[in-house]
């Protein structure tokens, strides 16, 4: 008896460690994915739609907008964990913070697919409109998946701790209360699965796009640049959630494996591995966005001068902050975080028109060049589109050499 009295001691103890590693860590990435939210505060507006300059991209950034909205629910429910630590054991923190937790990953989840799926429209097959429909229908659809999934989990299954894990409360994660195989692929890990499939698949197909575009014979460099962007732009949302969330499901499979009675060295080093990958999601969606996006950047600079004139103008005896030139509902601060790592501009038709101007066989169709050789006139280093007359240019190539072989 008194060996097991050691034995569940050192357990909880290693519990209590991880807990504070993982609250932690939710906390943190409560601020990150708040920031991503600031970030493309801007996305679930008609402006975005309509503006020429963010119009390809306006699902994109609405379903990312959507992203972050879920990383803040799945974050927010280390209020309900805590309190539950601190309270007594028939308190239903656990189950709020289950709701709350699975949830917000369910919400990432699919709208992370519907963003991969975004991307590869974008990149792979060269869309350029249609977005509002489409960003209805990610909406609609995920929405209707997570309200009939979490009805069904609550019914069913109910949320909180099992009662092997809330007898001396050895959990960090809450989820269901009765948990069989079953209840967790239904609640969550066919949804997670699904997530990361299309992850995985849309990833690979836009890399082996841009692979083939930037082969073309003779790309211009400024077109080079544009299609590098576009990878580190759009291929790079997939790939985090892939890798994210590839230990955790590692974890899944040993923990099962084992009746999740496994309380070596080594698979508390893939809980800890697992928790911050997995939990630090948002900081690395977060990161990763702001990093590589300068309208970001410049979008969260002028959320936060906005918030500086409003706390000088309330010390100074209430002046009137309207002059700033970044007060809210300013056009300079509309049109600071309005477009997204691109400039405002009548189109590439202009583009087209003015080199059509210069060299009418630059565009010529039989010789493929399209602009595409060096000294060609794209030079936009903002951009982060393939240019539509790459896939014109791909296309054209691809006829032209069905009909010589025919």
């Amino acid at each position: 008896m008194h060996n097991v009295t050691n034995v569940t001691g050192t357990i909880l103890e290693d519990f209590d460690t991880a807990r504070i590693v993982f609250y932690s860590v939710q906390f943190v990435a409560f601020i990150f994915a708040t920031l991503l939210v600031c970030a493309v505060r801007d996305a679930p507006s008609f402006i975005a739609f309509h503006n020429e300059g963010t119009r390809a991209k306006a699902a994109f950034r609405l379903v990312l907008f959507a992203v972050g909205i879920g990383d803040m629910i799945q974050t927010a429910s280390v209020v309900p964990y805590v309190v539950d630590y601190y309270t007594p054991q028939n308190t239903n923190g656990c189950a709020v913070a289950a709701a709350m937790s699975s949830t917000g990953i369910l919400l990432s989840a699919l709208f992370t697919a519907c963003l991969s799926f975004e991307g590869f429209l974008i990149v792979s097959r060269g869309y350029r409109d249609g977005e509002k429909f489409r960003a209805v229908a990610y909406v609609v659809f995920t929405v209707v998946c997570v309200v009939v999934t979490q009805s069904v989990s609550g019914l069913y299954w109910g949320f909180g701790a099992s009662q092997t894990e809330g007898k001396f409360k050895t959990y960090m994660w809450c989820h269901l209360k009765i948990k069989t195989t079953l209840s967790e692929l239904v609640s969550m890990y066919v949804w997670l699965i699904l997530a990361f499939v299309v992850c995985l698949g849309c990833y690979l197909h836009m890399e082996f796009k841009l692979r083939d575009m930037l082969r073309f014979q003779g790309m211009n460099e400024g077109i080079r640049k544009t299609l590098n962007r576009s990878r580190l732009k759009f291929l790079m949302f997939p790939l985090i959630f892939v890798f994210s969330w590839i230990p955790t499901g590692i974890h899944r499979v040993v923990t099962s494996s084992t009746d999740q009675q496994c309380y070596t060295p080594a698979c508390w080093f893939l809980i800890y591995f697992a928790g911050l990958t997995a939990e630090g999601l948002p900081i690395w969606n977060c990161l990763f966005f702001c990093v590589f996006n300068s309208s970001a950047r410049e979008s969260l600079k002028a959320l936060f001068q906005n918030m500086y004139c409003c706390c000088c103008c309330r010390s100074n005896d209430g002046r009137n902050s309207s002059n700033s030139r970044f007060s809210i509902g300013s056009r300079e601060s509309d049109a600071s975080v309005v477009g997204w790592g691109e400039r405002s501009r009548n189109g590439l038709s202009a583009i087209l028109e003015d080199s059509d101007e210069e060299d009418n066989s630059r565009f010529n169709a039989n010789s493929y060049s399209f602009g595409l050789q060096d000294g060609g006139n794209w030079q936009d280093d903002d951009d982060d589109l393939p240019p539509e007359f790459v896939y014109d240019h791909h296309s054209t190539t691809e006829t032209s050499l069905l009909d010589n072989s025919m």
